[in-house]
């Protein structure tokens, strides 16, 4: 979808005095609704820098086109790429990108990603000991940028933001999108009280709370999904949070604000201490108006078996997920669609799975784009079917997403509690990658089984209640909280 809604069109054509944060989910319009935004700056602000700033590198192409073609609309011209940039969070030599710029020019030290990896602590990643390392030496390092727009914010440290939000210049346009869901690396949530912190008083050193002077606001949430179908969507986030996990889900939110906020409606129970205790059910659905995607729309008039939207098999080894794959994709091909309409994507490990499906997808004479560190700035090219891994596929989308090896998120193989949400959370990537179809892979086990009683459901999500004490990670919106919390504060003065 490249055509925004209304509320959408609007928040694209604001340019807040001051930070913002944009919290969608997955297929809610982010990326297009940020690249409009940049373009249009960009056209009523020729002089100032710019940056859009981005974490999968697949989505440079992406990104770069939309942008283009929303200046063009606007002005008939070509942006000046050397005032509005497009950087990936870390750079290379053949292709700049955010830490790389602002390490040269503040003449900071340059990490390479082996020099960083050497200078972990605690569990960080590489790119979290780069920005830690640069957020120490830029203190005294002079403002660079007028704005920076931040997509996939879920996958970039605190240290990052703090190092953006130094680099700009008054009145710090620093503008951020993400989905907690989609953090397929880390579990981060990037909220700003948590980024900033707080001042002597408690209160958050950049509040998100509320509207700016101009009638902006401040924080704005997306939860009306066009991507992808809204069986699936169900399937995705219930998985992701464990919904059906035997021992209960793992992560997740427990007010009804913040399920509103993901597009739901508690239609049945409540998360009160008393139906934790007795067990009680919640039931859950997505309304028409949070499913956007056309075939669920109660107009949607052309033929479509609904069984074919989320296919869920089950395989006994490496080799039947090979013969299956190569085999459904041949008489999808037969069927009418294009290579290109098609992606592979797969939690790991795919080292020796995707070489042995490109084999045998050549061999039956379909061309194939595998990503890789040779080719990792595109996600599609004609004539071919695309093999990604989750971290490359994540941002982009296809029409129809062969999901594999999903049984890897189980608890016995991820191994613990942080690594299976970090699986559940690659999953759900993977799943709403789709734009219409999508095949759920993987061995007999506990994620195939909560898949298939989700599929149960018949539109609608029902487990038993659960309160935030039981969840390893809280997926409530904190920034929402301080919004109700200072809002609380005025009525009682």
């Amino acid at each position: 979808m490249r055509i925004l809604d209304e509320k959408q069109d609007r928040i694209s054509q604001e340019v807040p005095e001051g930070p913002q944060r944009m919290r969608g989910i997955a297929g809610s319009g982010k990326t297009v609704l940020f690249t409009r935004r940049v373009a249009q700056m960009h056209a009523s602000n020729p002089d100032w820098e710019i940056a859009f700033v981005f974490w999968s590198r697949s989505l440079y192409q992406q990104i770069r086109n939309l942008i283009d073609k929303h200046y063009r609309r606007l002005t008939g011209a070509t942006p000046d790429w050397n005032k509005l940039h497009i950087w990936h969070a870390w750079g290379s030599k053949e292709l700049t990108g955010f830490y790389r710029e602002l390490a040269f020019r503040w003449k900071c030290r340059f990490l390479s990603f082996g020099d960083a990896e050497k200078m972990t602590i605690h569990g960080e990643s590489a790119y979290e000991a780069a920005c830690r390392n640069l957020e120490e030496e830029c203190k005294s390092c002079p403002s660079l940028l007028d704005a920076i727009v931040i997509d996939e914010g879920q996958d970039l440290p605190a240290s990052f933001y703090r190092i953006a939000h130094h680099a700009l210049r008054a009145p710090k346009r620093l503008y951020w999108a993400y989905d907690e869901a989609q953090g397929v690396d880390s579990l981060i949530v990037p909220n700003a009280s948590e980024i900033f912190g707080r001042d002597e008083q408690g209160r958050p050193c950049i509040d998100l709370s509320g509207s700016y002077a101009s009638g902006m606001q401040k924080a704005h949430n997306m939860n009306c999904c066009y991507r992808t179908p809204r069986q699936i969507l169900l399937a995705a986030h219930a998985i992701n949070m464990g919904l059906f996990r035997e021992g209960g889900p793992l992560q997740g939110i427990t007010r009804k604000e913040d399920w509103i906020a993901l597009g739901y409606q508690v239609v049945e129970g409540d998360f009160s201490a008393a139906s934790v205790k007795a067990c009680a059910t919640v039931m859950l659905q997505r309304p028409d108006k949070t499913s956007g995607h056309p075939i669920d729309n109660p107009e949607f008039g052309a033929p479509l078996d609904k069984s074919t939207i989320l296919v869920i098999h089950e395989s006994l080894s490496q080799a039947e997920d090979v013969d299956f794959v190569a085999t459904s994709i041949h008489r999808d091909l037969e069927s009418g669609l294009r290579p290109e309409d098609i992606a592979i994507v797969g939690l790991e490990p795919t080292r020796y799975l995707f070489p042995q499906i490109e084999d045998r997808l050549r061999t039956l004479g379909i061309r194939v784009l595998s990503l890789n560190n040779q080719n990792k700035d595109q996600f599609h090219q004609a004539g071919y079917v695309t093999i990604s891994s989750i971290r490359r596929a994540k941002g982009n989308e296809a029409y129809k997403v062969y999901a594999l090896n999903l049984h890897m998120a189980g608890a016995l193989q991820a191994k613990s509690p942080e690594k299976e949400m970090i699986a559940r959370n690659q999953i759900f990537v993977a799943l709403t990658r789709t734009k219409l179809w999508c095949v759920a892979v993987g061995r007999h086990g506990s994620i195939m089984k909560e898949l298939l009683d989700t599929s149960k459901n018949n539109g609608f999500l029902r487990f038993p209640a659960f309160n935030q004490a039981s969840l390893k990670r809280s997926m409530s919106d904190t920034d929402a909280l301080q919004e109700n919390l200072c809002s609380q504060t005025t009525v009682s003065a």
